[in-house]
């Protein structure tokens, strides 16, 4: 969770909220198939706020957020281009709407999609 005063009070931001604004930065990327788990299991797309912390893992450090973001992407597609462009994304998002630092942001993806999934476990620092 996040806090800091403004002239008005008080503001907070659970971690379901910094969950949402990183799958809707998923969403919009073309070259992400779907969010997993951890254990490459396919995101469910009625999957909102707590359900999403199933899929996206959040935690703060000295007021920044840092995520850990499971997915499958599209065979052919640059992974660490993928993963760049979501960073990206998703620290653009995350100031827009918070206001907000972001720290550490890791895309960790566990497949590739062509006819099926080929499972892979590698970590992208974004």
């Amino acid at each position: 969770m996040i806090e800091y005063d403004t002239e008005h009070g008080q503001v907070r931001f659970g971690d379901q909220i910094f969950a949402m604004i990183a799958l809707e930065a998923a969403h919009e990327n073309n070259s992400i198939y779907a969010l997993t788990n951890a254990k490459g299991k396919i995101m469910k797309p009625d999957q909102t706020g707590r359900g999403a912390l199933s899929y996206i893992e959040v935690s703060t450090d000295d007021g920044a957020v840092n995520l850990r973001i499971y997915g499958i992407i599209r065979f052919g597609s640059s992974i660490s281009g993928t993963a760049e462009i979501l960073g990206r994304r998703i620290r653009s998002m995350i100031w827009n709407i918070t206001g907000a630092k972001t720290g550490k942001i890791v895309f960790t993806l566990t497949g590739v999609k062509s006819r099926k999934v080929a499972r892979r476990e590698l970590d992208i620092l974004c």
